[in-house]
């Protein structure tokens, strides 16, 4: 549902809308949802990293997990190198 309302905008962005042709309006629209969801998608971002990194500062976290996870870090490895098949396995020989 839009709403009409009366909105005090600069005279240069309104003429770079303009310039893009029809819908300059439904433009500027669209451009003022998408920063929006940019801000929302930033403040989930931040707010689930915050929450993973509780979990790790939490006493009831599962012990060798946090071993396992010290030890990438130490290792100064990353998750991927975990999940990457190792050449020398699973290789079928050559007929």
């Amino acid at each position: 549902m839009k709403k009409q309302i009366t909105l005090r905008i600069d005279e240069d962005v309104v003429t770079w809308f303009k310039s893009k042709g029809k819908g300059y309006q439904s433009a500027m629209n669209h451009a003022l949802r998408s920063h929006i969801d940019e801000i929302e998608n930033i403040k989930v971002s931040v707010k689930l990293a915050s929450e993973f990194q509780e979990s790790f500062t939490d006493k009831n976290i599962i012990p060798e997990l946090k071993k396992k996870v010290e030890r990438v870090i130490s290792e100064n490895r990353t998750v991927g190198d975990y999940y990457r098949p190792n050449p020398k396995q699973g290789k079928k020989a050559k007929k």
